[in-house]
């Protein structure tokens, strides 16, 4: 073996260096992507249940309301690709008016849906709110939270 040959430094143990060009993505962008994720996929989850001796029958969001919310969350997920380009453009107001609504449209629908419900239960049958509702509220919030996020960065 050559002397004079040098070898590569040791590397450091316990040490988690980022793989050489990782970039982290910043919290409002990825509170975005996940708030526009929550909504599309709760517009696409059941909206209302009801249930009887004889089975389950759900109603899917895409059959009312949730069509708007489904573009909403499209829509929020195109914010947040816009937020990772290298355009200037940051579209907080944008994301923040379009979590709002995507959460108003969820809020009216279950407190609508919450109220049939009620009226429609009985001993043969009850009628309940289903997921899809929450997901697109939880979805909306996240969107303002991530707006207001962004705005202060």
């Amino acid at each position: 073996m050559n002397e004079n040959m040098e070898l590569p430094p040791a590397p450091q143990v316990g040490t988690t260096a980022p793989p050489s060009g990782a970039q982290s993505w910043p919290m409002p962008v990825v509170l975005t992507g996940l708030a526009g994720l929550a909504v599309c996929i709760g517009s696409l989850l059941p909206w209302a249940t009801v249930t009887t001796a004889f089975g389950t029958l759900s109603v899917a969001g895409t059959s009312g309301d949730g069509k708007i919310t489904l573009g909403l969350g499209v829509t929020l997920l195109v914010l947040a690709a816009l937020q990772l380009s290298k355009n200037p453009l940051r579209p907080w107001v944008l994301t923040l008016l379009v979590g709002a609504a995507a959460g108003a449209i969820a809020i009216y629908d279950l407190v609508n849906v919450s109220n049939r419900a009620g009226e429609l239960s009985s001993a043969f049958a009850r009628a309940d709110v289903g997921i899809g509702l929450w997901v697109v509220v939880a979805g909306g919030v996240l969107a303002v939270v991530a707006a207001l996020t962004g705005r202060r960065s």
